[in-house]
């Protein structure tokens, strides 16, 4: 006959774990904080980390003062360098948002902002770790080719001790997520003149050249009074729009854009498709006329001043008089000016 087991287990029967002060249950697991986020406001901006307040969600508190760790990669000198698989970067501040960066075996650095930029008042959302900001967590690898010369960490800002307390002891637990999708953009290319280096994406410019559609051209930069700086010269590309013929003089915008490393034209004054001006000289057909004293009825005029005189195909092969009224219009296709109506013929 089998004997039913007193317990059905006996082997998992342990006593449940207790205090031996209070006899309450033990809570044996460890301790930790959990991760979470918060949305924090802004109060001041430095290199590495801003300050911020806001409202906790977890403690119902009013949290001020934070310091929060900008990402990895927003720092303005993460460990000196970046190491990647083709190039290693170096970096020194220029401002607060701002660096120079020097790439190793080159001699002539550009500088980068982060886009948008941080301020005052911003609100962004920021994780609790939950270790202090800069704990180590791997080692350095080397992982086929690519090899990594610093250790990967949670992420200390540069200008704070190593154990993750900032100048007044308090701990760094709090790291933007940058939901902003915040950068660093180039302002101008390596190349690029002396004079370029304080401006951030955009700049102003002035046509030292003509320029033709899908072509380039050489132009001058301009203040924000739009007055010329005659020393600094660079070159300006039609790249995307492909329509832009403008004459000498014309004022734009342009933009850099890293992948091309050009000054590509963003907007730019157009010359004039339609005009009006005096015929130099009896002209019988089939001869093409001659035209001076040029007024633009739309965008800029192809000629520098009225004494200059301008080729018009006789496209409907008329006979005009001397100082004879013409309008006339370009031909992007044929790339020439063709008539369109005489004021004054010989007939």
């Amino acid at each position: 006959m089998r004997r039913r087991r007193r317990t059905r287990a006996p082997h998992f029967r342990v006593p449940t774990p207790r205090n031996a002060i209070t006899g309450l249950p033990k809570e044996l697991r460890r301790p930790r904080s959990v991760p979470y986020t918060m949305v924090f406001r802004v109060q001041s901006i430095s290199d590495d980390y801003l300050v911020c307040e806001g409202w906790s969600p977890v403690s119902h508190t009013w949290l001020s003062n934070i310091i929060v760790a900008v990402p990895y990669t927003l720092r303005v000198n993460p460990n000196g360098s970046i190491r990647y698989p083709a190039y290693t970067d170096s970096y020194t501040k220029v401002s607060v948002g701002s660096r120079s960066v020097l790439r190793v075996g080159e001699t002539v650095p550009w500088v980068e902002t982060i886009e948008p930029a941080y301020f005052v008042g911003d609100l962004i959302v920021a994780v609790r770790m939950e270790g202090i900001i800069g704990e180590e967590v791997l080692k350095p690898v080397l992982v086929g080719s690519l090899s990594w010369s610093q250790p990967l960490e949670v992420g200390l800002p540069s200008d704070m001790p190593m154990d993750g307390m900032t100048q007044d002891d308090k701990p760094v637990f709090w790291m933007d997520i940058n939901v902003a999708g915040r950068r660093w953009l180039p302002q101008q290319s390596p190349t690029s003149p002396p004079g370029l280096r304080v401006y951030s994406g955009f700049v102003r410019f002035e046509l030292k050249t003509a320029i033709t559609p899908g072509s380039s051209a050489t132009a001058y930069l301009l203040d924000k009074d739009g007055n010329e700086d005659t020393g600094t010269e660079f070159t300006v590309y039609d790249s995307v729009l492909g329509d832009i013929r403008a004459p000498i003089t014309a004022k734009g915008w342009a933009k850099y854009m890293p992948d091309s490393e050009h000054w590509e034209i963003v907007n730019c004054q157009r010359q004039a498709t339609k005009c009006k001006g005096k015929v130099k000289g009896t002209t019988t057909a089939p001869t093409d006329f001659i035209v001076d004293n040029v007024v633009a009825y739309n965008g800029l005029s192809p000629v520098a001043n009225a004494a200059t005189e301008l080729g018009v195909k006789n496209t409907f092969a008329d006979d005009a008089d001397n100082v004879a009224i013409i309008t006339f219009s370009w031909n992007e296709t044929d790339d020439q000016w063709e008539t369109d109506d005489i004021a004054c013929t010989t007939s």
